[in-house]
C-alpha cells in the first residue's frame, strides 16, 4: 500500500512531516515543493497559490490536498482545512498519515473529538513502527479532552518510538503533567522541549495551550 508520511501533531499535516519531509512513495510536484517553502517562511498567500496551482494540475493530488490542508490549519481557518484532509482520507481511507491528518485538524480545531480519537486510534493500529507521529497526536488529541493520564501515556509511547528528544511531545507530555498536578515533572519536560526547539511554546499557545 502506498504511504502518505504523517505530520506531528504540531508540526503540520502530511506533506510536511518533521519539517519538510515527504512522503516518498508519492510523488511531490514541484509546486507543493515551493508551497511548503513557503510555508515554512509564514508567507501564506504564497503558499496557497502555489496549493492551488498544484491542484488545479492535479485535483487528486493527496500530497498537494495535504499541504494546502496545512496551510489553512496555520490560518486558523479550520473549516478549509478539514476539507483538504477528508479528501485525502477519502482517497486513502486505510493510510495513517491521511488519518492522522483528519484526526490532528479536529483536535486543532476542537471539534468532532469523537470522530477524531477513532481516526487516531486507526491510525495508531496502523502503524508498525515509527508510529511518533500518530501517537503525539492522539497525546494532543487526549489533551484537548480533558484525558491527561491518557495524554502522557501517549507522549510517552511518542518519545520511545522516536528514540530522542521531540519537542512537540515533550511539552505536551508537560502540559497534561501539570494538569495532573505534577509540578517538577512537568516544568522539566517544558523546559526540556523550549531547548530543543524554542519555538515549541508558540506553537501550543498558538492552540491554546499554554502552562
Amino acid at each position: 500500500m502506498r504511504r502518505l508520511a504523517m505530520g506531528l501533531g504540531l508540526g503540520a499535516a502530511i506533506a510536511l512531516a518533521a519539517g519538510g519531509a515527504v512522503a516518498q512513495s508519492y510523488r511531490v510536484s514541484d509546486g507543493v515543493v515551493r508551497a511548503m517553502t513557503a510555508l515554512k517562511k509564514k508567507d501564506y498567500p504564497g503558499a496557497l497559490y502555489e496549493a492551488n496551482r498544484a491542484i488545479a494540475k492535479d485535483p487528486k493530488d493527496p500530497v498537494a490536498l495535504a499541504t494546502r490542508g496545512s496551510i489553512y490549519a496555520e490560518m486558523g481557518d479550520y473549516p478549509k482545512s478539514m476539507a483538504d484532509q477528508d479528501a485525502v482520507l477519502a482517497m486513502e481511507p486505510k493510510d495513517p498519515g491521511a488519518l492522522t491528518n483528519a484526526c490532528w485538524t479536529r483536535a486543532a480545531a476542537k471539534v468532532e473529538l469523537d470522530r477524531a480519537l477513532d481516526y487516531c486510534d486507526r491510525a495508531v493500529a496502523a502503524v508498525k513502527s515509527r508510529a511518533f507521529a500518530a501517537l503525539d497526536t492522539r497525546g494532543f488529541l487526549h489533551y484537548r479532552r480533558g484525558e491527561y493520564d491518557l495524554a502522557v501515556a501517549d507522549y510517552d509511547a511518542a518519545l520511545k518510538d522516536y528514540r530522542g528528544k521531540l519537542p512537540s511531545s515533550l511539552y505536551g507530555r508537560g502540559l497534561a503533567e501539570l494538569k495532573l498536578g505534577k509540578e517538577a515533572e512537568g516544568r522539566a519536560d517544558l523546559a526540556a522541549a523550549v531547548k530543543a526547539d524554542p519555538k515549541v511554546a508558540e506553537i501550543y499557545a498558538k492552540r491554546g495551550a499554554t502552562p
